[in-house]
């Protein structure tokens, strides 16, 4: 009987410590896995309230094989803090679906930051018209 309070008690101040982790892993869950957009909206808005926790999710989103779960895990990044943003938006400027392209040039060029602009001036020499003419013009965006 003691034995299974004092697992109680354990498994209790394990979710208390760790609760902000769980949250987002489930909220991150929830969205790459619904297909109500509403409700996508919804768990993105939690997990950008609180961006801390929430990049990892951010990286499983943009690791995605569905591009519109990818693009969801665009606007997260594009809400975390310059540092964590700048790497995952470049990685993501890189995809091959146009959409997550575009979103990921876009939210580098309202970050105001050195490096955003090394990572628009890298895409803006480019093969694809499309992404260097948007890396162009997020370049002018961060001065």
């Amino acid at each position: 009987m003691i034995v299974i309070i004092a697992l109680m008690l354990a498994a209790f101040a394990v979710v208390v410590v760790f609760r902000r982790e769980m949250r987002a892993r489930w909220w991150g869950y929830r969205l790459a896995h619904t297909e109500d957009v509403a409700r996508r909206l919804g768990y993105l808005e939690l997990l950008a309230a609180d961006p801390g926790p929430a990049e990892p999710i951010a990286r499983d989103l943009l690791a995605a094989p569905d591009a519109s779960t990818r693009s969801f895990g665009v606007v997260l990044a594009a809400r975390m803090e310059a540092a964590v943003a700048i790497p995952l938006l470049a990685r993501a400027a890189r995809d091959p679906d146009a959409a997550v392209r575009q979103g990921a040039v876009q939210a580098l060029s309202y970050i105001h930051q050195p490096d955003a602009a090394r990572a628009l001036l890298v895409l803006a020499d480019t093969d694809d018209p499309g992404l260097a003419m948007l890396a162009t013009r997020g370049l002018v965006n961060t001065q």
